[in-house]
């Protein structure tokens, strides 16, 4: 048997051919050898056939079993997948024939077995696939209004199928050929219809590119059977409060139903125009709305029917049409001015009024509205006349001459759609409508809560202020001082005020001084004295002392010691300028300065007692707080008391001191240098008296220093005063002189260090040493100046002492300069004013005085005279009628006395 199947898109057709082949038995020879017919005993042959050729879901498909060979008496066995329900099989699978009826495509396989002789001889077997494709279905739009002698778009959707889809819409039915269908081949054609009534049409959609299979679908357009809208336009340049639209119809409507305003209204709201007008031709409405409009806004007209033309029939009703620009509108829109709001609460806000109707769509974006520092609005309504947009910021404080940018994008628009051009450095102007001045809001002033920068104080007025007058300082004031800054935050209503004080509790605030304060109307605030400043109910931390304070100041020269106190917090004034909060080695400060300048933090003082450490070094300061735990913060808090608080150094000061003067003392009955550094100094190192020493006129520096006898720092921290007590010598001051020598200098000791102790050497109150390093050497002072504060000379107390007839003892009042005691200031003479010694041979005399000698206590000169003369002879001794000369004597500050006659009696 040979099977030919042919496949193709109908069903397999199968053949089958039977052969029939002698067998030989024997030799072949004839007689019982002769050869015998017989058929072969094969297996039947099974084919299926399917009926059609392409299958979709929810056709019916026949599938039929055959078979060939075998014995006959065929016995048909179905067998199924799993992927095919047995409620979509119709008919048994132990028949020849089953039906199929796919609820969705897929591919379905399957399987036939055949069995010869009844069911008891052999089997053969065949399979089959069967692909279903999804069933072709086209969906088109509902019944639709179709406006008259307007186009509109069908639309039909096809699905499924197997692709490549073609359409053709037939027109069923129609009141009048008077129409046009454009694009009658394509899923959304035009149509446009010319009369009133129904038109019916059907949509035949074929898959396969026109050779599958074919859906039909219908749908019905109605067009109105009365007046229908021809056009909905905006007015042109429409400068009134609100909108004015145009509706024009295509009929004459009934006057009393065409100006009912319940006949129409904005699309999704229930916003009714404020007037309706039929004008004279009976075809157009002119309709205002007086509510926000924009490009986007859609209009229903004749609500429910309501309008009616002429005969009485309704006007079909519209819904959500759309409205044209007026292409007659060619002015573009212009800003007529610009005016502060009222009373503003919340934010600034002020109105632009344009020349005409705007576009609500445009002109509310925020964006489009500038301060000329590029501070975008936060807000922007267009009001109900359409004119009229409100723009607001809360986002800064304004003044009433600000500067705006108004859509500099180029996107604000009338409703016609014309760009206004940009406007710079538009300036709202005040509201003459507003009548009300501002007011504080009571209970609004007062200190901040734990503030840590000078003096904060709130004040919060009832509407927005002008920025500009509101910070000026000229407005505010307390104790009769104005505040060093005022800000007005960004909601136009709070100030701060900072004063650098200092403030106490008790102060009380004046403000609205001069008329300076005032709304964004320019109006001003009553003023206001003595208004009490509150306590912030938020503050509930303790004020403290923040480290690294207690410290000194770094680089204080301005006399006595400075301890820093930096607190966490605004400080009462009252309490921390009271002497007994504070103790420092059982002392009080003499002076207590808050420096609310700095912050309003530190509290600065000086004090007494701290000089004149000769024998060994002090101990570690340390200083007592709030003694009685009465120290407290601006708003009352208390502070703990804090008792050995040490000092420490400020490690801010990185530079060592300085001398800035260095003069002999004023009428001194001994010798003493004035040293001034340009800091407050460690009063240890400082009162070293190996620190110092003068080297003398005409000697080396190490040859024989001369170190004070006492060294007192004063009570200024910066002033050393270094006395010499009974020295062998004078001191000499002035201008170095030919015949005369320098002046002596003073000289400070090198640091030295004995393992990690300091044993020479000054250092200031924060421990930085002198000198600087960065100084040359022609910048240290050495060289003692006379003082200028000295103006008077020294003068002779009491008479000259003779002590035999050779010596004269003079007693000054105040030390001299070594300089000027010499012979030539010094002169004894008898009564003719001759020299005491003998003349020589032309007959010349020389000085009676052998020498003249300055005692150690620098006051006191004694003057010898000469006993004789060699080769002229004997001096006279001193007698009565001796005249005793002092001339050109100096103090050591180089105050000349007055020539000093005195006569031996």
């Amino acid at each position: 048997m040979i099977r030919y199947a042919f496949i193709g898109r109908m069903a397999p057709l199968v053949l089958s051919i039977g052969l029939l082949f002698p067998i030989l038995v024997g030799n072949g020879c004839p007689g019982s050898d002769d050869p015998v017919d017989t058929v072969s005993k094969q297996s039947p042959i099974a084919t299926i056939i399917v009926s059609d050729s392409v299958h979709h879901a929810g056709d019916t498909i026949t599938l039929t079993g055959n078979a060939t060979g075998g014995q006959g008496n065929y016995v048909y066995t179905w067998a199924l997948d799993e992927s095919i329900p047995a409620s979509e099989i119709q008919g048994s699978l132990n028949s020849r024939e089953i039906r199929f009826t796919p609820s969705k495509a897929g591919g379905y396989r399957f399987n036939l077995a055949v069995t010869d002789a009844g069911g008891l001889g052999r089997t053969g077997t065949n399979s089959v696939t069967v692909v279903v494709h999804q069933g072709l279905a086209v969906r088109v739009d509902a019944t639709q209004t179709v406006p008259f002698g307007l186009p509109t778009t069908l639309r039909a959707t096809p699905s499924g199928g197997d692709g490549v889809y073609t359409v053709s819409w037939n027109l069923v039915y129609a009141p009048s050929q008077d129409y046009t269908l454009t694009g009658a081949n394509s899923f959304s054609p035009l149509f446009k219809p010319m009369a009133r009534g129904r038109y019916h049409f059907e949509v035949v959609v074929r898959d396969g590119g026109g050779q599958g299979q074919e859906v039909r679908a219908e749908t019905v357009a109605i067009t109105p059977g009365t007046a229908g809208l021809l056009s909905l336009t905006w007015e042109a340049n429409y400068a009134e409060t609100g909108y004015k639209i145009e509706a024009v119809f295509d009929e004459q409507l009934d006057k009393a139903t065409a100006e009912r305003l319940e006949h129409y209204r904005v699309s999704g709201t229930g916003v009714q125009p404020s007037s309706a007008v039929l004008l004279p031709d009976s075809q157009r409405v002119a309709l205002t709305f007086e509510t926000p409009m924009g490009s986007s806004s859609r209009i229903d007209l004749s609500v429910s029917g309501g309008i009616l033309d002429t005969t009485g029939a309704p006007v079909a009703p519209v819904s959500n049409q759309a409205i044209a620009a007026n292409t007659r509108d060619i002015l573009l829109p212009e800003i007529a001015g610009a005016t502060w709001q009222i009373n503003q609460v919340d934010q600034y806000r002020y109105d632009i009024v344009f020349s005409e109707a705007m576009d609500r769509d445009s002109v509310e974006d925020p964006f489009l509205y500038r301060t000329t520092g590029d501070v975008r609005a936060t807000s922007a309504t267009l009001g109900d006349d359409g004119r009229t947009v409100t723009v607001g910021f809360s986002n800064i404080a304004l003044s009433t001459g600000e500067e705006f940018d108004v859509g500099m994008a180029g996107k604000i628009k009338d409703i016609n759609g014309r760009v206004m051009p940009p406007f710079p450095k538009l300036t709202a102007q005040p509201n003459l409508d507003d009548a009300l001045p501002p007011r504080v809001v009571a209970g609004s002033i007062m200190h901040a809560p734990d503030y840590t920068g000078s003096y904060l104080i709130t004040v919060v007025f009832n509407e927005v202020m002008s920025k500009d007058a509101v910070e000026l300082a000229l407005g505010w004031e307390i104790n009769g001082y104005q505040p060093t800054r005022v800000n007005l935050a960004s909601d136009g209503r709070t100030v701060s005020v900072w004063f650098t004080g200092p403030l106490s509790i008790t102060d009380r605030m004046n403000l609205g001084l001069y008329g300076v304060l005032r709304d964004i109307n320019q109006h001003p605030i009553t003023i206001l004295n003595s208004q009490v400043i509150l306590p912030s109910p938020l503050d509930t931390n303790r004020p403290r002392v923040s480290p690294p304070t207690p410290r000194y100041a770094a680089n204080w020269g301005g006399g006595g010691y400075r301890i820093e106190l930096d607190f966490s917090e605004s400080m009462d004034y009252a309490s921390v300028s009271d002497l007994a909060n504070y103790r420092i080695a059982g002392l009080e400060p003499n002076h207590v300065q808050l420096l609310s300048g700095y912050f309003g933090r530190l509290t600065v003082f000086t004090t007494l007692g701290w000089v004149d450490y000769v024998d060994s070094p002090p101990t570690a300061e340390s200083m007592d707080i709030s003694l009685g735990d009465s120290l407290s913060d601006i708003n009352g808090r208390l502070m703990m008391q804090r008792l050995n608080v040490p000092i420490e150094q400020n490690q801010g000061d990185r530079e060592g001191p300085y001398i800035t003067r260095l003069v002999w003392g004023i009428d001194q009955p001994r010798y003493t240098v004035i040293v001034e550094f340009d800091e407050a100094m460690d009063s240890w190192t400082t009162a070293q008296r190996l620190n110092y020493r003068i080297t003398q006129a005409g000697e080396e520096e190490e040859d024989n220093p001369l170190h004070p006898d006492n060294v007192a720092l004063a009570t200024d921290g910066l002033t050393v005063t270094l006395a010499w007590n009974n020295r062998r010598n004078g001191f000499q001051s002035g201008e170095e002189l030919e015949d005369e020598g320098p002046a002596d200098q003073l000289f400070i000791a090198e640091p030295a260090w004995d393992g990690q102790a300091l044993v020479r050497g000054l250092r200031d109150i924060n421990l930085q040493l002198y000198p600087l390093a960065e100084l040359d050497d022609d910048e240290i002072l050495t060289e003692i100046g006379q003082n200028p504060a000295d103006s008077w000379p020294p003068e002779i107390i009491g008479d000259p002492i003779i002590a035999g007839n050779r010596l004269i003892i003079i007693e000054f009042d105040e030390v001299l300069n070594l300089r000027t005691i010499n012979p030539n200031n010094f002169s004894v003479t008898n009564a003719l004013g001759q020299s005491l010694c003998p003349p020589d041979a032309d007959g010349k005399f020389t000085s009676s005085i052998d020498n003249v000698r300055l005692r150690w206590d620098g006051r006191t000169v004694e003057i010898a005279l000469k006993i004789e003369i060699e080769e002229l002879g004997a001096c006279a001794p001193l007698a009565p009628g001796n005249i005793i000369t002092v001339a050109g004597v100096e103090d050591i500050n180089g105050n000349r006395m007055a020539e000093y006659t005195y006569i031996v009696p």
